[in-house]
């Protein structure tokens, strides 16, 4: 594995960005602040840092 100090660093067209899980991104994302749960299965797929990950999560959009 190789550590860069930022992600346009790593990203530039000839590598490929990969994380260990595909339930943790790799790179730093801001928080999705315009969307709204509205539905969570009851399915548990995985379970990462003690938060459950449902099998389907339907969210609404939340425009300004």
């Amino acid at each position: 594995m190789r550590r860069f100090p930022s992600v346009d660093a790593a990203t530039d067209g000839s590598r490929v960005l990969a994380g260990d899980s595909p339930y943790i991104p790799c790179v730093p994302l801001e928080p999705l602040t315009r969307f709204r749960l509205l539905h969570q299965s009851p399915t548990i797929v995985a379970t990462i840092a003690r938060r459950p990950i449902a099998q389907v999560r339907l969210f609404e959009y939340l425009p300004n």
